[in-house]
């Protein structure tokens, strides 16, 4: 473990938490609240973790070069992107009940972004035992991939919170 690779680690998702909590002017949201939201996101990594542990059996047929790429594509999909999104939602839903700072629909992207972007963060640490190389492919890729999730969700919840209660 290389820990002068933390920086390269978490600075790609410290820096894109930074430009969502930027872009909600003119009222921004106190800064300990998207710390928050973070931890969130960072515990929806350790359930993902968990609930992918479970689902491994299921999941180690894909591995196999015996089923073809379609079939081995759906059973990642379902079985690993579904179940970090819905990790990623649940933590964050749970995390906004009763949060008095959730007042504006903008509100949802910020916290949404938040929570993907502590799981990438998480998600990251891996960085410190396969090296530089991989922090920097990670950093252009997938710590942007799951600032883009989080933007989505955020979008649809401020959505529906623009409808109304009982809407969304």
């Amino acid at each position: 473990m290389d820990l002068t690779l933390l920086p390269l680690a978490m600075g790609p998702a410290a820096l894109l938490v930074h430009v969502a909590w930027m872009m909600d002017s003119p009222r921004r949201e106190p800064w300990r609240n998207v710390l928050r939201y973070v931890i969130a996101g960072a515990v929806s990594a350790a359930l993902a973790w968990f609930a992918e542990g479970l689902l491994s059996p299921l999941l180690a047929g894909a591995e196999s070069r015996a089923i073809e790429w379609p079939l081995r594509f759906f059973v990642v999909f379902v079985g690993i992107a579904l179940v970090e999104e819905g990790c990623k939602y649940f933590c964050l839903t749970a995390a906004a009940r009763g949060d008095q700072h959730l007042d504006e629909p903008f509100d949802w992207v910020v916290y949404a972004v938040a929570v993907a972007l502590g799981f990438a963060a998480v998600e990251n640490l891996r960085v410190l035992w396969l090296g530089a190389s991989v922090g920097w492919v990670r950093a252009w890729t997938a710590v942007p991939a799951h600032a883009l999730d989080g933007t989505l969700m955020g979008l649809r919840l401020a959505a529906a919170m623009r409808l109304g209660p009982g809407c969304g």
